[in-house]
């Protein structure tokens, strides 16, 4: 699938960087997959005090990247064309918008943020971004994030 002649080693590095700008936007048709997926992912702050983000592969992940693949590759072959890897373990995975890592929510001990978005313990303190959202959208979830911010704008002027 990936070792056709012409094709990069490794789908990262200086020769990827070549051959996408070879053949982008002519030839190279780049495609993401939103989907629901476990809330199995973490944030987490090392000792220099910087986030991580760790994203497991779990069986409902690598079953669901599957699936995915296996509809690209039906798309692929209807149309001639071939699917490239996105990393050199397979298929790239992860969130582009992390969600639900401050929620919001009726219970204290599940979400550390009451419905209005405020930091419980702290009055005052507000989460507007998409870590008050409590989980995946499905799609992409700019504007249920703005929305969501909008709501407690509101909240905050209005009451």
């Amino acid at each position: 699938m990936h070792a056709e002649q012409g094709d990069p080693p490794l789908p990262f590095g200086l020769a990827f960087k070549d051959f996408v700008r070879a053949n982008y936007p002519h030839r190279l048709f780049p495609a993401l997959a939103i989907g629901l997926l476990d809330p199995c992912g973490r944030v987490e702050v090392n000792d220099d005090g910087r986030l991580h983000f760790r994203f497991p592969m779990t069986d409902y992940l690598a079953a669901y990247i599957e699936r995915v693949a296996g509809i690209g590759r039906m798309i692929a072959a209807g149309s001639g064309a071939r699917l490239l890897k996105t990393n050199d373990r397979g298929w790239e995975h992860g969130d582009a918008h992390p969600l639900g890592t401050c929620r919001i929510g009726d219970d204290p001990a599940k979400a550390p943020c009451d419905a209005n978005g405020q930091l419980r313990g702290y009055p005052g303190l507000y989460v507007t971004d998409g870590a008050s959202i409590p989980g995946g959208t499905g799609v992409n979830p700019a504007l249920t994030i703005a929305a969501n911010a909008e709501r407690i704008a509101d909240h905050l002027v209005h009451g």
